[in-house]
């Protein structure tokens, strides 16, 4: 536990953290990370909510903590899709890959949402240069 610990304490330096910011952006409640620092250890789904925002690899606060460090789990979307991509004839393939790298990329702030098409929602279908 004092490597988790440690590890803890210099990726919020090395990111300019408190605890209470690293424990809110993980979506967790605003001491949950001042709670594991004096000693708790904190279970699977903190380690899990707490590794991106840190900027640490999968698995690695469950390891530290004596959790067993499960397979990553994957959408089962992204799944039929890239067996698809392995199996599919040339002529599909592009679709595949413009599929696979639409449900990839990582939603951000004031991006629109994207249908299963690869087109914004009906709402904002329209250009802004439609009448």
């Amino acid at each position: 536990m004092d490597q988790l610990r440690t590890t803890l304490h210099e990726r919020l330096a090395a990111l300019g953290l408190s605890a209470r910011q690293a424990s809110l952006r993980a979506g967790l409640s605003h001491n949950t990370l001042r709670v594991v620092l004096a000693g708790a250890r904190p279970t699977p789904e903190t380690c899990d909510a707490l590794e991106p925002v840190l900027q640490l690899a999968p698995g690695t606060l469950r390891l530290l903590a004596g959790w067993p460090v499960s397979e990553q789990r994957r959408n089962p979307e992204v799944e039929y899709a890239l067996q698809l991509l392995r199996t599919a004839d040339p002529t599909h393939r592009q679709a595949v890959i413009a599929y696979l790298l639409v449900s990839l990329t990582p939603r951000l702030p004031g991006r629109p949402a994207v249908s299963r098409g690869g087109r914004p929602p009906a709402a904002s279908a329209a250009a802004p240069w439609a009448p």
